[in-house]
């Protein structure tokens, strides 16, 4: 039975938020593709990710394996490009539901559930757990690294303008729009994208 002390409430509303902030950016992603480079470039991408997503247990993927050894230099540069976009817009959308959810939880009234771990080992020790029950709860957490790029690294202006308006823009919709003004923030939502596509990711370092 769980701990009903430490649990912090289903987490659900939160994962179905990344799933549709995911689900509309990679859609206007793809449209920006296909607008910008064509109906084909866009299909060379669909047909990527459902070959990645079709591995076996063992991380095999015959079919993915295929794709990209018929692949041309310029075509594997333009995918990389595109699983990177992908990527950095996944990125946004999950941020965005993240703090939706803490703006919820924080406007619930009576809400006291632990935000951190700090706090719920708090919670726990008030509620008379002891050392040894902390160290097995704790050995029991599925702990998992998030890898993110170098502080350091060279970002372009322009890149960083994009996905700070892009994610002005998804946090709009964090309520039900009307029809007009969501129509609206799709239509801005898929022209940032559009110049997010065009703006180089990096700026080009300088050759020693």
């Amino acid at each position: 039975m769980p701990n009903s002390v430490l649990s912090l409430g289903a987490d659900r509303p939160t994962s179905r938020h990344v799933r549709q902030n995911a689900a509309l950016l990679s859609a206007l992603l793809t449209e920006a593709i296909a607008f910008l480079e064509g109906q084909e470039a866009a299909d060379l991408v669909a047909s990527i990710r459902r070959a990645a997503s079709d591995e076996t247990a063992d991380g095999e993927s015959v079919g993915l394996d295929a794709l990209f050894s018929g692949l041309s230099n310029g075509q594997a540069m333009f995918l990389a490009r595109a699983f990177a976009s992908h990527s950095m817009l996944a990125n946004i959308g999950e941020d965005v539901a993240g703090r939706r959810r803490h703006a919820e939880a924080d406007a619930l009234p009576g809400d006291d559930r632990p935000r951190t771990l700090v706090d719920a080992v708090k919670r726990l020790r008030a509620a008379g757990k002891s050392e040894d029950d902390l160290a097995r709860t704790l050995a029991a957490m599925n702990v998992v690294p998030v890898l993110t790029a170098h502080p350091t690294e060279v970002r372009r202006r322009s890149m960083v303008d994009r996905e700070t308006e892009i994610s002005r823009l998804m946090s709009m919709r964090t309520h039900r729009l009307p029809a007009d003004m969501d129509a609206e923030n799709r239509e801005d939502l898929f022209r940032e994208i559009a110049l997010m596509w065009r703006t180089r990711l990096y700026r080009p370092s300088a050759s020693r």
